[in-house]
């Protein structure tokens, strides 16, 4: 089974599960959000939900990044996200960010920010790019194929935004997260997807084990 086929398969399944409902209230104050989408699933079941991106998706962001010629067109937080990255790959920390917002976390899942602030700002970035190249330093060709590789890998997800959910009360490192109108929460450890729930319109309707595995 491609992975194109495979995740089509998650969206079925998601959208089935979804037209079930049923469950808990995500608006109980026990639960932190975190919206992303169902290509990473396959990342957030390896991995566990660490801040770790994408390893192919990272590869072509870095190799823009590190392109001298392409800064002037590289919003700074892109860079803040490859730093972060780089640390994350290289001494294991550990860094994702959930909130009690359901608005901040759909924005993350289906809104402007899907995908991810470091991809959604990356492909302006890039489409900027490729309108001013110089074709002397480089292949616009290439510039295109990473363009197409991204959004090829993408295509079938667009809609496929998915807010996962965490236990507050499963934790004990979480200790007093303040409260409940904040807008993000920093979390410095592992979250294991056996962990992981899945919400949808303001409710809790199981885990993703049950869903992905």
């Amino acid at each position: 089974m491609s992975s194109q086929q495979k995740y089509l398969k998650y969206k079925s399944k998601y959208l089935d599960l979804k037209k079930l409902l049923g469950g808990t209230k995500a608006e109980n104050n026990d639960f932190l959000l975190h919206g992303t989408n169902l290509y990473y699933i396959d990342d957030i079941k390896k991995y566990g939900l660490t801040g770790r991106y994408n390893d192919t998706i990272y590869a072509i962001i870095k190799k823009y990044t590190d392109m001298e010629e392409f800064l002037k067109f590289q919003e700074n937080y892109v860079q803040i996200f490859i730093s972060r990255q780089n640390n994350i790959r290289e001494t294991d920390k550990i860094e994702v960010y959930f909130t009690r917002q359901r608005e901040v976390a759909n924005n993350f899942a289906t809104g402007s920010k899907k995908f991810g602030e470091g991809l959604s700002t990356f492909l302006i970035n890039l489409n900027t790019y490729i309108t001013h190249l110089n074709t002397n330093k480089i292949d616009s060709e290439s510039v295109k194929t990473d363009l197409n590789t991204i959004k090829k890998m993408l295509d079938p997800f667009r809609e496929s935004g998915i807010i996962l959910a965490i236990r507050k009360s499963h934790f004990s490192k979480l200790g007093d997260i303040g409260d409940i109108e904040d807008y993000e929460y920093k979390i410095n450890f592992k979250i294991p997807s056996d962990k992981l729930y899945i919400e949808t319109n303001d409710t809790i309707i199981g885990k993703i084990i049950s869903l992905f595995y």
